[in-house]
């Protein structure tokens, strides 16, 4: 042990999302969401310093927007790939994407990435990232003129810079290129990369290059590359763009490659994090639900589909409504909807089918989780059994009803008849019973008010 103390589960969530948000917050490309009727629904700092306010964009279509900011056929442009990449869920990438703002002659190039977003298997929107590479256009355009220029530009950025021949030999690479491979130009010429690229990675990176080079056209890969300085493997992302010469073929290589080890490691602890929250609900012995704001359950754990024999896509969504039984189907329902539509925590005693065809009593409660603004961003749920606590109190009544004839004193009979319910009110556990339950408990349990009382 190390002596630091150990995180909660809820610590964990809480970093995590911190480390999310921060990610999202700091990240120096331009992302922002879209839901589900391409209307904006959050953005980063720097998506709010390319698209305007957020008090002015959020919530509003994205096409008034794009329409707004840019030139016509360049707002068009940009809004052709969002609804195709909602429907489909095929990501859409673009390098070198051309923008002209309105009223303006300035043209900015942007990497355009556009992603499906999907929470368990229910689509909620898009997020879009726009990488600003106007500078590497530029400084493209520039070296074909000026190969000096472009040294001069390579050597300002923080990225490893390099450029190769259109069969991938070393023509430049910059001083951070030498630092952090411990290569200079002609070394890098001829190492063997497996000296470079990490050993699991190197077999990918090869094939990778090889098909890119034949086929000519804009790549970006990721892998572990060894830092000479002290033999650590960092991950990186490496870009490269072809340059063609005036008959279309490609005459040169140019590319970066970018230090994402920090970011990519604070994503796989998220990741876990979010796994092992998954692994704790499935190991609990109650059976555990998440929905979407609206209502759409997108969530069972192991202990759902164990209990009714169904499949989790047979029930997710709405179709859970098939194991309720058919006399409590229409309440729950209407306990569910009025707490989607209020935000008012969710209670309801109900029966389940279980997978032998037997219906046992459940208490189902559910709370909406809400971010900093209030507005709910999911349901989280649990159902107990109590099936056996209801029998009991039922066949409590029934002996009671029974023996109300009995010329037994009062208090003689509440003693025989009632002392489980006395036993159970004392060792049960009130967070999980109703109201009605616990009142029923302490009436029986109760020398004041006499057996007659069970019969609640």
């Amino acid at each position: 042990m190390d002596g630091r103390p150990r995180l909660g589960t809820s610590e964990r969530s809480a970093l995590s999302e911190l480390r999310y948000q921060a990610i999202f917050e700091q990240s120096p490309a331009s992302i922002f969401l879209l839901d589900r009727d391409l209307r904006f629904c959050d953005m980063n700092a720097a998506a709010a310093a390319l698209l305007g306010d957020p008090g002015q964009t959020l919530g509003r279509p994205v096409a008034e927007i794009m329409h707004r900011l840019w030139a016509g056929a360049d707002a068009q442009r940009a809004l052709e790939p969002l609804r195709p990449v909602l429907d489909t869920g095929v990501p859409f990438q673009a390098s070198g994407y051309p923008l002209t703002r309105c009223g303006s002659d300035a043209r900015l190039f942007v990497d355009v990435e556009v992603r499906r977003i999907e929470v368990g298997s229910a689509v909620i929107g898009l997020m879009c990232t726009l990488t600003d590479v106007s500078g590497h256009i530029r400084a493209r355009e520039a070296a074909a003129s000026s190969e000096e220029r472009f040294s001069q530009l390579a050597e300002s950025v923080p990225q490893l810079v390099w450029s190769t021949d259109a069969a991938g030999r070393f023509a430049y690479a910059n001083q951070r290129w030498t630092e952090y491979t411990g290569l200079d130009l002609a070394a890098s010429r001829s190492t063997d990369w497996r000296t470079i690229v990490h050993p699991d990675d190197y077999a990918r990176v090869i094939t990778t290059w090889s098909e890119i080079f034949a086929l000519g056209q804009p790549y970006q890969i990721e892998f572990r590359m060894r830092r000479a300085s002290d033999g650590v493997y960092r991950w990186h992302l490496i870009r490269a763009w072809p340059r063609h010469d005036g008959s279309g073929a490609v005459v040169q290589w140019n590319g970066t490659s970018t230090d994402i080890h920090d970011l990519k490691t604070a994503l796989e602890a998220l990741q876990a994090s979010q796994e092992r929250l998954r692994f704790m609900a499935d190991a609990m012995p109650q059976k555990i639900f998440t929905a979407t704001p609206a209502g759409d359950v997108d969530y069972f754990n192991r202990q759902w589909m164990e209990y009714t024999g169904l499949s989790f896509e047979s029930i997710r969504d709405w179709g859970w409504t098939q194991f309720i039984h058919p006399e409590d189907v229409a309440e729950n329902l209407r306990l569910w909807q009025h707490a989607i539509a209020t935000g008012e925590p969710f209670l309801c005693e109900h029966r389940f089918r279980r997978s032998d065809g037997m219906f046992r009593w459940h208490l189902s409660r559910a709370h909406a989780m809400r971010d900093a603004s209030g507005a709910i961003t999911m349901w989280l749920g649990s159902n107990t059994d109590i099936d056996d606590q209801r029998r009991a109190l039922a066949d409590c009544g029934a002996r009671t009803l029974i023996s109300s004839s009995s010329p037994r004193s009062h208090r003689t009979t509440s003693e025989s008849r009632c002392a489980w319910c006395r036993a159970t009110s004392r060792s049960s556990n009130a967070a999980t019973a109703t109201s009605s339950t616990i009142r029923a408990w302490n009436t029986c349990a109760s020398p004041s008010t006499g057996p007659s009382a069970c019969i609640a």
